[in-house]
């Protein structure tokens, strides 16, 4: 399918979100930042080789001290996909940091499924940096909750 069926997706989901102009960058990607900061950013690139696009954000850094206690925690939630709705934990080593990611198939999109799963997506990364907020300090996660109604930018 390519860029230009990704952009016309973007594009009409731009429309519905009142963000003119959303479109891949000349690099294949673009990010999404939320109202909300409890919300990290959501990046989107396309994939050509697999025809797919990509969702994928940064979750936070795990505190080496609890290293293996999040990664089993994470990890565990990976198992057939069920608790984060199709998207998956994965380990950055360079940054140390927890990174959610999400593939999508580009023959089976369209801007409803778009939305619906991008709204997936960030429930799971919210719920995600909920928890690392809440191992580390409960106190930051009270001003930073997720808009209620999904998706908003």
């Amino acid at each position: 399918m390519g860029t230009q069926q990704v952009n016309l997706l973007l594009n009409e989901l731009g429309e519905k979100l009142n963000i003119p102009n959303l479109r891949l960058s000349e690099t294949g990607d673009c990010t999404l930042k939320l109202k909300s900061s409890a919300v990290p950013l959501i990046n989107l690139a396309y994939a050509a080789p697999e025809d797919c696009l990509v969702f994928f954000t940064e979750i936070g850094h795990i505190p080496e001290e609890r290293l293996a206690e999040f990664l089993k925690f994470f990890l565990a939630r990976n198992l057939f996909w069920l608790d984060e709705k199709g998207s998956v934990f994965a380990f950055s080593p360079e940054r140390e940091t927890l990174v959610l990611q999400r593939r999508e198939d580009m023959a089976q999109l369209t801007v409803t499924l778009l939305e619906e799963r991008l709204n997936l997506f960030m429930e799971s990364a919210f719920n995600a940096r909920k928890k690392l907020f809440l191992a580390d300090d409960e106190a930051r996660l009270a001003d930073n909750e997720i808009p209620p109604a999904g998706l908003r930018v």
